[in-house]
């Protein structure tokens, strides 16, 4: 545990110049090191000292609380952000307290009208889908819209893009061969907790009319069949990892949350690579039910 520290020793009495007790503020938990950093800037923004001893003592039951709960300052979510921020705090000072940028503590705030409660939203995904959700219109729509949640959808891109290692091996082309990839952004209430990517070799999208920026009127397994392809089989596994910085903005994640990452790659009957689906997940946002079909398993 950090020695104790007096965070406001120079702050002088209204009026004399002269630092008294009344003026200190003790100073114990995670947050000691940055207390003398933040008296300063609260001296050199103008604060009056009794102003700043008040922001300070903020600081320290705030600090006080998180060893309380045996917490860290790198350990701090979204909620706690919020409480620095109401303790007096700039977007800077938490950033440092934090070791991150500005911007990034400006993704994890909550947007002005909700609360941090407002963001835990969980949604279930069945692993594997249900065949009658794959086929329909849109499977995130179709599988979350009884869930008590209001789902939406954004495209992120369609277009043509090299193959990173984990896709050409799925599609069955060399890492770095153009791929179309068709990525959305899935949010509930508004939230953003997955990112979806549709990979397909360049001639089958061409031929489908995905290679369009439109969302398609019907499901994949009709736009499918409708072209001939029986579906066959399909491989589907998941990972859990930390996310990518550029997932990380995209899902506004605090900086320890991991994510999910579900692989899945159809197949015809006549096992020629169809489709692989790409889902990043927040994995605080997500449940996932798996289940063996009946008959296929033993106790």
């Amino acid at each position: 545990m950090p020695p104790p520290a007096i965070a406001s020793s120079w702050f002088p009495r209204e009026g004399d110049g002269m630092a008294t007790p009344s003026s200190r503020v003790l100073m114990t938990g995670p947050l000691t090191p940055f207390a003398d950093h933040y008296a300063f800037e609260l001296s050199e923004r103008g604060y009056t000292a009794r102003t700043a001893v008040n922001q300070l003592r903020q600081l320290g039951r705030l600090s006080h609380w998180l060893e309380a709960g045996g917490l860290g300052a790198t350990e701090l979510r979204r909620e706690t952000i919020a409480e620095l921020r109401a303790a007096g705090l700039t977007r800077a000072q938490v950033a440092e307290v934090l070791g991150v940028s500005p911007g990034r503590i400006s993704q994890l705030e909550p947007s002005p009208g909700t609360s941090p409660k407002d963001t835990h939203v969980v949604v279930e995904r069945a692993i594997p889908t249900e065949p009658g959700i794959r086929a329909s219109w849109s499977l995130y729509l179709s599988e979350t819209e009884h869930q008590g949640v209001t789902p939406s959808r954004q495209m992120l891109k369609v277009g043509h893009e090299p193959a990173a290692a984990h896709i050409a091996a799925r599609l069955g082309v060399a890492e770095g061969d153009d791929v179309v990839v068709r990525r959305k952004l899935m949010s509930a209430n508004g939230i953003p907790i997955r990112i979806s990517g549709s990979y397909f070799l360049p001639a089958f999208a061409e031929e489908t009319g995905l290679d369009q920026a439109d969302f398609i009127e019907e499901g994949y397994q009709v736009l499918f069949e409708r072209h001939g392809r029986r579906f066959g089989h399909a491989v589907e596994t998941l990972t859990g990892r930390m996310p990518t910085p550029d997932e990380a903005h995209t899902l506004q994640l605090a900086a320890d949350v991991p994510v999910v990452h579900v692989l899945r790659t159809s197949y015809d009957v006549n096992k020629e690579h169809i489709h692989t689906l790409e889902s990043v997940c927040a994995a605080d946002k997500h449940v996932f039910r798996i289940r063996q079909p009946d008959g296929t398993d033993a106790f």
